[in-house]
């Protein structure tokens, strides 16, 4: 009898060829800003009375100084006072948040937003524990938009956003009202950062955070987990 052999097929699988034309096509996309690592934190570990600027020379004074105390963040001006993150590009919108470690009256501490590299202007939400809350511009010299807010308490998260013209000063993530959002033109560009004015280590704010308020679609730290 005849034997029959079995067919042997050979079966070729190419291995996928990666595209990195496609990647750059969708990189190109975004804005450079969105691809940095951002958002950026910051601790303010230190031994109490170090300088902001010597502590890190992530940071830069736009105008007064601040210190570390207790690990944590205190104005160490009597004027007012912005310090920036430079060691990243932020988009135009963004924000400035971080906790409330300790407060007092007459002195005051909290977020900034659109600071200058090259002069005295910011926007700024701060606030102590007797007199209340301000959201205000520095051009230099002091703008309040809006009325004067509640005063700020110990562990709250205190937050300002600038997203086109609207300048928004968040606790906890809901919008203080007064001074509610406000409309303001006469900054469009800068860095986040921490503000305040005095110079008790009584009012000083820890855990830090800056980044940007991205566009609708785009997911992850940018947004803080949050899809917009």
């Amino acid at each position: 009898a005849r034997i029959v052999k079995p067919l042997r097929v050979k079966w070729s699988v190419k291995k996928p060829r990666f595209d990195w034309r496609l990647v750059l096509k969708v990189l190109a996309q975004y804005p450079l800003s969105l691809l940095v690592m951002l958002p950026v934190t910051d601790a303010f570990t230190a031994a109490n009375g170090t300088a902001l600027t010597t502590y890190s020379a992530n940071w830069s004074n736009v105008q007064g100084a601040f210190a570390i105390n207790t690990n944590a963040v205190h104005c160490n001006d009597s004027g007012d006072s912005s310090a920036r993150w430079n060691a990243d590009t932020f988009n135009n919108d963004q924000y400035s948040q971080a906790t409330v470690a300790a407060i007092t009256s007459g002195t005051y501490i909290g977020t900034s937003v659109r600071n200058s590299s090259s002069a005295a202007n910011w926007y700024t939400f701060v606030g102590d524990s007797g007199d209340g809350s301000y959201l205000e511009k520095h051009a230099p010299g002091t703008t309040q938009l809006g009325s004067k807010g509640a005063i700020f308490v110990l562990t709250q998260v205190v937050d300002l956003e600038a997203s086109g013209t609207t300048i928004t000063p968040k606790i906890l993530g809901i919008t203080l009202n007064p001074p509610g959002a406000q409309t303001d033109s006469t900054y469009a560009s800068g860095y986040a950062g921490v503000s305040g004015a005095g110079t008790s280590t009584g009012s000083r704010i820890d855990d830090w955070e800056g980044g940007n308020l991205a566009g609708a679609g785009v997911v992850g730290p940018l947004l803080r987990g949050r899809l917009v």
